[in-house]
């Protein structure tokens, strides 16, 4: 059963996506996986009867309890509890609650390896991962040619397939990659060696499509680490290797998308551009966009980012409680208002509610404090010390995405599973004792854990299902009907103001409607 769970949750999560919500991809899954991942991390030990101890022998174990308990004191501290708990609306993940889930499930999955034969847990959940893959990468290249569902945006320009955003989606598969071509390298059978080189290819297909910078980025550093890792397995698979990133690069040169532009402005800039300068008084200031002006001017995404980054350091370096413990998981978007720089005024992106800065490792200083950034960062330092020929390329690929983005719930799963296989591939341990005391007192914490997070958190996705019935009668020109199911979702979740707000839209609209008929009658 626990095995099952787990391969369940590893296959699913990234696959899950749906229209009955408001927030499409990110909420179900979040509500997948705090479902999945409790009861794994509860079965595991109702099913071996064994609390893992040996979670005190390892550095790894070590780092992630104490990371996982400063966002503890960092929650009980903030001003905003619920967000702080249960992560700011439309952006799930963070939130302590998904911590705990994960942190359950890295502690379940660590203590599965150390009592079960981890080499063929390993392997199959690798090769469920390999699998998941599939579906992902082929709905991204339907969705470039337009045949991947109707979304608001235009996923011809970017695919982002079960993801929502193309960068979400291109920091997961800088992930997967290290993970396939190791595979593919390791394998003695020829036949699996050209299956998961061509996994690899129709991944990189996908991912290309989603014309992430960021992705590129992690995954070239992702390739560097997998490379030099694997040196000795670089010879033997020249063969295999040489026509796969043959296909990959010719397909990326032929297929430039929004990089080809960016190419010719850069080598203008490097031809032209010296010739023709001229010098002008540096600035700090965009170019002002004129009100009635008829042309929309996308302000430069660098500049729009370091004035974030300007901001979010001011957060941390407020009061002393900000800098050592931070605002709290997820309360990022309000307090930044706070903070912000003028010149964001001054931008495209003059009336956006930030709710992200844009780097992770900033977003843990402000939110987590220096205490929550220094233990994340000694926990990542100590996974790519240990060397591991696929887990530490896997992981650096998402360390170089968070610089500028953050993880969603999909490479957070991988991070502690991958988490787990590290500290069981390179730590010497042996199955954990069992204690009776111990582990009925955990079994029935856990299993209280369970019933908490399953009960709130199916009462928070009917809400929401609610909510997005709501958004449907609204357009459809209902506003009774939507007020009354936007009730039915504040009733099921008080706590989130969203809700307040389309029954307020709806209140208003019915209100007028309302009056309208009474003139009438008159």
């Amino acid at each position: 059963m626990s095995t099952l769970l787990l391969y369940i949750l590893a296959f699913f999560t990234p696959l899950i996506s749906g229209y009955i919500t408001v927030e499409l991809f990110e909420f179900p899954k979040t509500h997948f996986v705090y479902l999945v991942g409790s009861l794994f991390s509860v079965c595991t030990v109702l099913a071996y009867r064994r609390w893992p101890a040996v979670w005190t022998k390892s550095l790894l174990s070590i780092g992630a309890t104490l990371f996982v308990t400063s966002n503890v004191v960092s929650t009980i501290l903030s001003r905003y509890p619920n967000t702080a708990l249960w992560g700011y609306y439309s952006r799930f993940n963070g939130g302590l609650i998904a911590t705990i889930v994960f942190f359950g499930i890295f502690l379940a999955f660590r203590l599965l390896l150390n009592i079960t034969d981890k080499e063929v847990l390993q392997r199959r959940l690798l090769y469920m991962i390999a699998a998941g893959s599939v579906p992902i990468a082929v709905l991204a290249v339907l969705q470039h040619f337009g045949h991947g569902g109707s979304w608001a945006v235009d996923t011809t320009v970017r695919a982002f397939s079960t993801f929502g955003q193309p960068n979400w989606y291109a920091a997961y598969v800088s992930m997967i990659m290290p993970l396939l071509v190791y595979l593919a390298m390791e394998t003695k059978v020829k036949t699996l060696k050209y299956v998961f080189f061509a996994l690899a290819i129709v991944n990189f297909f996908g991912f290309w499509y989603a014309y992430s910078l960021s992705g590129l980025l992690g995954l070239a550093a992702a390739t560097i680490g997998l490379l030099g890792l694997n040196t000795p397995l670089i010879r033997p698979n020249l063969k295999f290797l040489l026509p796969s990133t043959i296909i990959c690069v010719a397909f990326a040169v032929l297929n430039p998308g929004i990089f080809g532009p960016k190419v010719v402005d850069f080598i203008t800039e490097l031809t032209i551009a010296p010739k023709s300068a001229v010098t002008t008084a540096p600035t700090n200031q965009p170019k002002e966009i004129k009100p009635g002006s008829q042309t929309y001017q996308v302000s430069d995404s660098g500049f729009i980012r370091k004035k974030i980054w300007q901001g979010t350091i001011a957060i941390s370096t407020s009061s002393v409680k900000n800098l050592l413990v931070g605002t709290g998981p997820e309360t990022f978007p309000y307090v930044f208002q706070n903070y912000r720089p003028k010149e964001l005024n001054y931008s495209s992106e003059w009336n956006y509610i930030l709710n992200k800065p844009h780097n992770y490792y900033l977003e843990l200083l402000a939110q987590n404090g220096i205490i929550g950034l220094a233990l994340y960062l000694i926990l990542v330092l100590n996974t790519i010390l240990v060397k591991h020929r696929v887990f530490t390329p896997s992981l650096i690929g998402l360390y170089v995405t968070n610089l500028f983005g953050w993880p969603t719930i999909s490479t957070t799963l991988l991070f502690w599973l991958f988490l787990a296989l590290l500290e069981v591939n390179t730590t010497n341990t042996q199955a954990p004792k069992t204690n009776p005391i111990t582990t009925k007192v955990f079994v029935a914490v856990g299993i209280f854990i369970v019933i908490l997070i399953s009960t709130i958190g199916a009462k928070n996705f009917a809400a929401d299902v609610y909510a997005k019935s709501s958004i449907k009668a609204f357009e459809a020109g209902d506003p009774a009907k939507a007020l009354q199911l936007a009730s039915a979702a504040i009733t099921l979740n008080t706590r989130e103001q969203y809700y307040y707000r389309l029954r307020a839209k709806a209140l208003l609209v019915y209100a007028v409607q309302f009056d309208n008929l009474k003139l009438q009658e008159l």
